[in-house]
This record gives C-alpha cells, structure tokens and sequence, in this order.
C-alpha cells in the first residue's frame, strides 16, 4: 500500500513514535523507544514518494517556493559541474587553488 502522510502519523500517534523517517528507498520508518522500525505495510519509497509526502504537509505558497528553489539548486549545481570539469581540463581554477606548478607541489614530488 502507498504511504500517506495520515496514515504514517496516525501510526505514530498509536505506537507512541516521537520521529518518521521518510527516506526514498527505504520502507517509512518510525522511531518508538530509541529504536527505528521499519513500516512494511506499506510499499518501498520512490522519490516521488518522499517529494508527494514531504510537500502534503506544506502550505501551497511554500510548495511554490520549495519548488523554485530546487529548480534553482539543480540549474546551481549543474553550473558547478561545469565548472568542475573546466577546472579538471585546466581551463579554469578556482580561487586558491594550486597549481600543478606550484612550488609546494614540486617540493613533494621531488622528495
């Protein structure tokens, strides 16, 4: 059975849980007396799973937000990757950062 956040927090109100533990590929999870315990009732966590549940409890001007600032992080992150590769090539580096050439560096290849 699919996971809904109803369900998940009335289980925990039941079992006397004080955490859930929404992580994709894993069953949901409670925490009862210091201990994690997997709910197999319900079905394996997608992605998709943790992102329906995660924004259920979120009101919709935040759910606009959330969603902008992921959309933001991913183009961030891509633009990082790109400056990754540009500094791997060595067409780029970053600030501070030593160059093959650098005295320290030639210290301990020499040695």
């Amino acid at each position: 059975m699919a996971a809904n956040m109803a369900d998940l927090l009335q289980l925990m109100v039941d079992r006397g849980a004080s955490d859930l533990h929404i992580t994709s590929g894993t069953y949901p999870q409670i925490r009862v007396n210091g201990r994690l315990n997997q709910l197999t009732q319900f079905e394996v966590l997608t992605p998709q799973d943790t992102q329906r549940l995660s924004y259920s409890v979120l009101n919709e001007a935040k759910n606009r937000n959330s969603r902008k600032k992921t959309s933001s992080t991913s183009r961030s992150a891509s633009r990082a990757s790109r400056v990754s590769a540009a500094t791997s090539t060595g067409s780029a580096a970053p600030s501070g950062a030593r160059s093959a050439s650098s005295p320290t560096r030639s210290a301990r290849s020499m040695s």
